[in-house]
């Protein structure tokens, strides 16, 4: 999985910075946006294999974003990130495209693991 790319949403730029590092520790290819228009119009040159994205983001919600990008026909799995409940925040999602969500403030090893396993099993689904 190592050189894959991986986007970052998320309109803090302290959440950006600190899991652009800590992915790029990992070998990951790491782009950050603090919107998601940026992010979309990136998408069909970076070609990311996940996205990690923040609920609130401005202009748009991040499953309002997989939604969108999903219907233009993007395949990415999509990881939700948000300060809200777990539970709570699967009663306000509409996407099939979202695969997890993650509470914010999360663990780092965690959200590397979670990442991992997604990757792994989006790979072995598409297969």
């Amino acid at each position: 999985m190592k050189n894959t790319t991986l986007f970052i949403i998320d309109d803090e730029k302290g959440i950006r910075m600190m899991l652009k590092e800590v992915f790029e520790r990992t070998g990951y290819n790491v782009f950050t946006y603090a919107n998601p228009f940026d992010a979309k119009m990136a998408i069909n040159e970076k070609n990311p294999a996940l996205i990690l994205v923040d609920y609130r983001i401005p202009e748009m919600k991040g499953d309002q974003f997989a939604h969108v990008i999903q219907e233009e026909g993007f395949r990415i799995p999509v990881i939700l990130m948000s300060g809200a409940d777990k539970e709570e925040m699967h009663d306000k999602i509409h996407s099939d495209a979202i695969v997890e969500i993650v509470e914010k403030p999360f663990n780092i090893l965690d959200i590397i693991q979670i990442v991992e396993q997604n990757l792994y099993d989006f790979v072995n689904i598409s297969e």
